[in-house]
């Protein structure tokens, strides 16, 4: 087993080599933001994700990762030079709700905890070796599915209302701006 500082250090050139890659596809954003996001979303977020299933990753590892994606990459992607924290939030609301889904890194740890949530009582019945699965158990790991769902639902609606409220005047502001639509 490695030692602490070693996992550490593992960590942190794991870390600066993602940085590296956000570099990269901002690189490539410029010219193609809908393929720098593809490859974003569907490839360097579940590389993290397999990644950080195996060590413990902190949010001070995570920190450096996130200012990368907010000030190198997402400028790019967005269109704007700088954003605001609301801003960001936004952007990391998944698309149904209004946001584009580049999660904030730091978050991560969540969605591994939601996975482990649904595949709790599948873990255990291998760890068993049992080598039945029932139609019972079948229900019972849907059953957490849909709740771990339906729970991450309702924290990304908060999330959307608190965004909309805290920006409610500066939203109205803009609606009702004299500035013809022509020109938007």
């Amino acid at each position: 087993m490695e030692s602490e500082a070693s996992v550490n250090e593992s960590i942190k050139q794991k870390i600066t080599e993602w940085i590296e890659e956000i570099k990269q596809l901002s690189l490539i954003a410029q010219s193609e933001p809908q393929s720098a996001f593809v490859a974003f979303t569907h490839s360097i977020v579940s590389e993290w994700l397999f990644f950080l299933r195996t060590v413990p990753a902190t949010d001070v590892h995570l920190a450096s990762l996130e200012e990368a994606i907010r000030f190198i990459f997402m400028p790019f992607i967005s269109g704007r030079s700088t954003l605001i924290e609301g801003e960001r939030s936004l952007l990391s609301l998944p698309t149904r709700l209004g946001g584009m889904g580049i999660i904030d890194p730091r978050k991560l740890k969540e969605e591994i905890r939601r996975s482990r949530e649904v595949t709790q009582p599948l873990t255990k019945h291998i760890i068993k070796k049992d080598h039945t699965y029932s139609s019972e158990m079948r229900a019972n790991q849907l059953q957490a599915r849909k709740e771990v769902k339906a729970k991450k639902r309702k924290e990304k609606e908060e999330e959307t209302d608190l965004y909309t409220h805290t920006n409610s005047g500066r939203t109205t502001k803009a609606s009702n701006d004299p500035v013809p639509r022509e020109r938007w």
